[in-house]
């Protein structure tokens, strides 16, 4: 028999588990991804990683954009494909919680995103696959959700 959950909160009681085979064929709602939508800049003005992130809800579950720090203006990593929102728990349906992944052909970034307090906390890890005999690294950032006033008086002219 396949492992069915690997930690006892994710277990289901045996009514429920056949319940859920049977909706098994159907795809089933991803979390609520409200807490995590918006628009997110970078706690730290002087960041060389991340700068500013634009986060939305899709029918397939979450749209994650990213910018990174270059110069004049700041890097476009465009959409995650794929980026998947997650609650705290199998019977959460609210959102607190996101991973993205980008492949730059050069590299490779993923992104993961927690919600608490009102920050987003976000780590990411880099994996170079073109030969250049760069380390891997990983990144962690606080990044704090901005209206749309903030928002475009801190991105004019950098995206």
């Amino acid at each position: 028999m396949p492992i069915q959950f690997v930690r006892s909160v994710d277990k289901v009681a045996p009514r429920e588990a056949r319940a859920l085979r049977r909706k098994a064929a159907s795809r089933f709602p991803a979390p609520n991804p409200k807490p995590l939508t918006g628009y997110w800049l970078n706690c730290d003005a002087q960041t060389r990683g991340v700068e500013a992130l634009r986060i939305g809800a899709s029918k397939a579950g979450l749209r994650v954009q990213a910018w990174g720090s270059c110069s004049p203006k700041w890097c476009d990593w465009r959409m995650a494909k794929p980026a998947y929102a997650y609650s705290e728990s199998v019977s959460s349906s609210t959102a607190v919680a996101f991973t993205a992944w980008w492949d730059f052909g050069f590299s490779e970034t993923l992104m993961t995103g927690t919600f608490c307090g009102g920050c987003l906390h976000i780590n990411t890890f880099t994996h170079f696959k073109d030969g250049s005999k760069r380390y891997d690294y990983h990144a962690s950032d606080c990044f704090y959700r901005a209206d749309s006033a903030t928002w475009k008086r801190k991105t004019r002219g950098k995206i």
